[in-house]
């Protein structure tokens, strides 16, 4: 199993790249079919294509509202299994000057594996 400082590694580069529009390295990042479960819908992506495509709108909205940077501080972590791990994060979208944004909660499914992970499941979770 990765420790915290592992998973806020793994968080923090996963923001980098969905926030600088680097679609083909976040979708490296997840396993597939992936499942995101809302409120009202859910969402199964069978192929990184079909990731990207749902994405593509994510990444030119955060640069329309001057986001330059996407925090993911991990808050919470609960071991399932031997390679599966929930995490809970706050999700922080700053500009330039640093100012908030958005916050936003995930909670995100992770499959560890050869010394890293992968989302499996997202769940988004209202304002942080």
């Amino acid at each position: 199993m990765l420790d915290r400082d592992e998973l806020q590694d793994f968080l923090e580069a996963y923001g980098r790249e969905l926030v600088s529009g680097d679609l083909d390295g976040v979708a490296a990042r997840y396993t597939y079919p992936v499942c995101v479960v809302g409120e009202n819908a859910n969402l199964s992506l069978s192929a990184p294509g079909e990731l990207k495509a749902t994405l593509t709108g994510a990444a030119r909205r955060y640069r329309e509202r001057g986001v330059t940077e996407l925090a993911l501080e991990l808050r919470g972590v609960e071991e399932l299994s031997e390679h599966l791990v929930w995490v809970d994060v706050r999700r922080v979208a700053r500009a330039a000057d640093g100012s908030e944004v958005l916050a936003e909660g995930r909670r995100y499914l992770l499959r560890v594996a050869g010394g890293s992970c992968m989302i499996c499941v997202v769940v988004p979770t209202g304002p942080a």
